[in-house]
C-alpha cells in the first residue's frame, strides 16, 4: 500500500475502508481480517493504541480458526506494542493448538509446521527480549 510506505496515514486509511467494504461484499473473511489488522496498523501509526488492538482482537472474530490471523496478532504485540508477555502467551497458546491439531499445506493455507516455526519464533523473541536488563 503505497499510501501507508509514504507516510499518508489519511490516504491509507480510507483505502482501506474502501477494500473493507470489497471483502464484505466478497463475503471474504480472510481479507476481511487482513484488512482489518492493516487499519489497526494505520490507527496505532496516529496514536491510537486501543482502537488497534481492538481491530486485531477483531481480526480473529472475522476469520475464526485462521492460524495466520492469530499469529500476526502475536507479531504486532512483539514488534509493534513490544508486549512481550502478551506476545509469548498467544505464541504459546498458538504452539499448544497446533501441535494438538497439525494439518497438511493445502492450496489456500500452510501447513501447521509453517504456523509452527513461526510462534516458535515469536516466542523466542518475546522470551530473549524479557529476559535482557
Amino acid at each position: 500500500m503505497e499510501a501507508l510506505a509514504a507516510g499518508r496515514l489519511e490516504d491509507a486509511k480510507v483505502h482501506l475502508l474502501s477494500e473493507i467494504t470489497t471483502a464484505k461484499a466478497a463475503n471474504s473473511p480472510a481479507m476481511l481480517a487482513g484488512l482489518a489488522q492493516r487499519l489497526g496498523s494505520v490507527l496505532l501509526r496516529q496514536g491510537d493504541r486501543v482502537s488497534a488492538i481492538a481491530l486485531y482482537e477483531l481480526s480473529e472474530c472475522l476469520d475464526p480458526g485462521s492460524q495466520l490471523a492469530r499469529l500476526d496478532y502475536a507479531k504486532f504485540l512483539l514488534n509493534e506494542l513490544g508486549d512481550l508477555p502478551a506476545a509469548a502467551m498467544r505464541a504459546e497458546a498458538i504452539l499448544a493448538e497446533l501441535k494438538n491439531a497439525p494439518f497438511a499445506e493445502t492450496d489456500n493455507d500452510f501447513s501447521s509446521d509453517h504456523y509452527i516455526a513461526a510462534a516458535e519464533s515469536v516466542l523466542t523473541s518475546a522470551t530473549k527480549a524479557n529476559s535482557e536488563p
